[in-house]
């Protein structure tokens, strides 16, 4: 994430412009199925875990139509600048 900008600023700034976003975003170890595949640390994993607080979920994916996409990326390049 840009070093200036906070994950939840963004996106009350994201959702007053109709984007909407998603910032509730579980590390992979801690997902059921991942667990019975894998074996974190009792500690967990505290780099993957900083990250995911970190990050935001876009509106994207093979649908979205084009017009959409780019209000997206507008908006986010405009929060952003």
């Amino acid at each position: 994430m840009h070093p200036t900008v906070h994950r939840d600023a963004l996106s009350r700034a994201l959702n007053a412009a109709r984007v909407r976003t998603d910032d509730r975003l579980t590390p992979l170890h801690q997902l059921p199925y991942a667990r019975e595949l894998c074996e974190a640390p009792a500690s967990g994993l505290p780099g993957a875990e900083q990250f995911a607080a970190q990050l935001i979920s876009l509106p994207i994916y093979p649908r979205l139509p084009d017009g959409a996409a780019t209000r997206v990326a507008e908006a986010l390049a405009a929060k952003l600048s």
